[in-house]
C-alpha cells in the first residue's frame, strides 16, 4: 500500500537497504513512490537514498530522531500518513511524537538487529592484558551487546585503561547507564564524525 502514504521516512542506511530489498522482492520500483516526500536521517542515510535515484525533501542539521521530530513539525499536515521502516529496537520517540502532531504512522520493521555470538573470550583477554586502547562504539544496540557479551558485573573495571569513544549522545547515554564511561564524543553523529573526534582526541596529547 505504499502509495497510500504522505512520507517515507528512513533512519539509517540499513534500514534504506532491506526497504528496497522488499521493495524488489515484491516486483515493485522506485516509480511506485513517486508523490511520496521522503526524509533521511543523516547525510548517509540521504546518500544512499539518492544512489537510488531519489530525491531527499528533508535532512535534520542533527542527526538523531529528535532533529526529525522538530524539522518535520511544519511539515506534516494532521492525517499524513507516514511510513517508517526501521530496526525493530529502535526508539519509540519517533513514531510517538510523530503521532502526536496529528500524523499516523506506520512502524514497519525493516530488519532486526541480534546479538552476535563474539569471541568474548579473546575480548576479555585483550581488556585484562590492557592491549586495546580504544573501544568505538556507533549506535545503543552496539554497547548493550557488548556489555552482554562480557557478562561482568563490572563492565567499567573490565574496560580498565582503554577509552571509549562514542558516535553520539545517545550512544553515549546507554554507555553511561550500562556502567561505562564515555571519554570521546562526536559532535556530528556519523561515522567520519567519530573518526574526526577520535583524531582530535589523539592530537590533543591524552590518547
Amino acid at each position: 500500500r505504499i502509495s497510500t502514504y504522505n512520507w517515507l521516512i528512513f533512519t539509517s542506511v540499513n534500514g534504506v537497504t532491506y526497504f528496497f530489498n522488499t521493495l524488489r522482492r515484491l516486483n515493485k520500483d522506485i516509480r511506485d513512490l513517486a508523490g511520496l516526500k521522503i526524509c533521511a536521517i543523516g547525510p548517509q542515510t540521504g546518500q544512499a537514498l539518492q544512489n537510488m535515484a531519489l530525491q531527499v525533501t528533508f535532512i535534520p542539521t542533527e542527526f538523531r530522531a529528535e532533529a526529525i521530530i522538530e524539522g518535520l513539525r511544519d511539515k506534516i499536515t494532521v492525517g499524513d500518513r507516514i511510513l517508517l521502516p526501521r530496526a525493530d529496537i529502535a526508539r519509540k520517540i519517533l513514531p510517538e511524537s510523530l503521532t502526536d502532531l496529528g500524523a499516523r504512522v506506520d512502524e514497519v520493521t525493516a530488519y532486526r538487529t541480534v546479538l552476535g555470538s563474539g569471541d568474548t573470550a579473546s575480548i576479555r583477554d585483550f581488556l585484562t592484558q590492557e592491549t586495546i586502547d580504544l573501544i568505538t562504539f556507533t549506535s545503543s544496540s552496539t554497547v548493550r551487546n557488548f556489555v552482554t557479551l562480557l557478562d561482568s558485573a563490572d563492565p567499567a573495571q573490565l574496560v580498565g585503561s582503554a577509552k571509549i569513544a562514542s558516535i553520539g549522545p545517545i550512544t553515549s547515554a546507554t554507555a553511561r547507564e550500562l556502567g561505562l564511561p564515555v571519554h570521546i564524543e562526536a559532535q556530528e553523529y556519523t561515522i567520519n564524525g567519530l573518526i574526526q573526534a577520535i583524531l582530535a582526541d589523539c592530537g590533543s596529547g591524552q590518547a
